[in-house]
């Protein structure tokens, strides 16, 4: 779950945080997959799985642009993955994405390393939710904890 104890700097994001941990809510809605996939478990399954294979790398991708200041492959990975999310149904998570790839393209706030943290507990938090959807709606695991970075 997430840790409120990261420093988390614009007051935007410190309300969105709030508003998360108060409603303990699911970042990761299947309703919105299953409808793109016309209510097709194997295609559901498969989606799943290759969210599941493709987003650690993303997520490490735009850590290490976040790190050395990258503003112009920020912004690209973090398109790449908030259409990951929207994807899957993770709207919420992906529009906070969506706000760092135009912070970064207009080059208004450069996402620190500290406030990436919170960000990839609730990446993270999505890929474990898509993970426990699969296992219960189609029956398998992609083994989680397998491909996800340390």
């Amino acid at each position: 779950m997430l840790n409120p104890a990261v420093l988390i700097t614009r007051k935007a994001d410190v309300r969105w945080l709030e508003e998360c941990l108060s409603a303990d809510m699911k970042f990761f809605d299947p309703a919105v997959l299953m409808e793109a996939v016309e209510q097709n478990k194997e295609l559901f399954g498969a989606l799943s799985r290759v969210f599941l294979r493709i987003c650690p790398e993303i997520i490490q991708r735009l850590e290490e642009a976040i790190e050395i200041e990258n503003l112009l492959d920020t912004a690209n990975q973090a398109h790449t993955l908030a259409s990951c999310m929207f994807v899957v149904g993770a709207i919420r998570v992906g529009e906070k994405l969506e706000e760092i790839e135009r912070d970064a393209r207009q080059k208004t706030h450069m996402f620190s390393s500290v406030e990436f943290v919170e960000m990839k507990l609730m990446l993270f938090q999505v890929m474990a939710e898509v993970e426990h959807n699969l296992l219960s709606e189609i029956g398998e695991s992609a083994a989680l904890l397998q491909i996800v970075p340390n």
